[in-house]
């Protein structure tokens, strides 16, 4: 058990505009989980089992402010994990949870490409793409930036070039693959396949 000592930096200390930012947490199942008064909205950690209420949530806001006659409140969806396979596999399903998401802004994203890369972006920049680097375990290298998130056969297309330079080389005539490339190219393409289902 830590000492008390230890934990009071941890107690909230007034400050002199304390009034002023006050907050509130709530559960969205809740009967009104955002009022009037709220400024910034915050959503932590949305999932797919409660993208429903997420989606109820964002309409409740709009229809409140809409009612009221203001500007549209900001509202942040902190840590979403929406854009997860597990939505379902179903075309509607998908489509309602692209066309929710296509309204936000993504601000900051880090996102893991298989063990081999990663996709990041910090807003205003663009997003970017980065492999590991085989002699650095650890360090990565950027190999590509767009301003739209590369996703699907582009970013396949993108780590590839990266990760075989040479392919392609000598007049656009391929050079005979190894076992080990052929193999890389059934999984990466089976993969490939099975994102398009969850996503």
């Amino acid at each position: 058990m830590p000492a008390v000592t230890s934990l009071a930096p941890l107690r909230p200390r007034p400050s002199l505009d304390s009034q002023d930012r006050s907050f509130a947490i709530d559960s969205l199942n809740s009967r009104r989980p955002v009022t009037t008064e709220d400024e910034l909205i915050i959503i932590a950690c949305p999932d797919p089992p409660g993208a429903d209420d997420c989606l109820k949530a964002v309409r409740m806001i709009g229809d409140q402010d809409e009612k009221e006659g203001v500007p549209d409140r900001p509202v942040v969806l902190f840590n979403q994990r929406l854009s997860s396979g597990d939505v379902g596999i179903g075309l509607n399903a998908r489509r309602m949870r692209d066309n929710f998401l296509g309204r936000f802004t993504v601000t900051y994203s880090l996102r893991p490409v298989g063990d081999i890369g990663t996709v990041f972006r910090s807003y205003p920049g663009m997003w970017k793409v980065f492999v590991e680097e085989p002699e650095l375990p650890g360090r990565y290298r950027m190999i590509a930036e767009r301003p739209s998130r590369p996703a699907g056969e582009a970013l396949d297309f993108i780590i590839d070039q990266a990760l075989n330079p040479n392919a392609g080389a000598e007049g656009g005539a391929a050079a005979p693959a190894d076992l080990g490339s052929q193999l890389r190219q059934v999984i990466t393409g089976m993969s490939r396949f099975m994102r398009s289902l969850s996503n």
